[in-house]
């Protein structure tokens, strides 16, 4: 995932959301652990700032009620994945 470093930080943070988001559901009924999402996400294994751009963006769409943890595992909620059927 590559997000453009011009964007204002409410814009990255968005953006990181989107694709994380995404991947999540792109990978849905498959359980994705948070280490998994942070290496497969990360632009460079060492990026701490992005990878806590991840962070966060786990933290803001758990907050809103799109994804949920079990256990070490982010997945998504059932509204996400309804939103994502509708084709939203």
């Amino acid at each position: 995932m590559t997000v453009r470093r011009s964007m204002d930080p409410d814009e990255e943070d968005a953006a990181v959301q989107t694709a994380l988001l995404n991947h999540v559901l792109d990978e849905h009924p498959s359980l994705l652990r948070r280490a998994d999402l942070m290496r497969e996400l990360s632009v460079e294994a060492d990026d701490w700032a992005h990878r806590d751009l991840i962070e966060r963006a786990i933290a803001q769409l758990v907050q809103r009620g799109l994804l949920d943890y079990l256990d070490d595992f982010v997945v998504p909620t059932r509204p996400a994945v309804y939103c994502r059927v509708l084709g939203w």
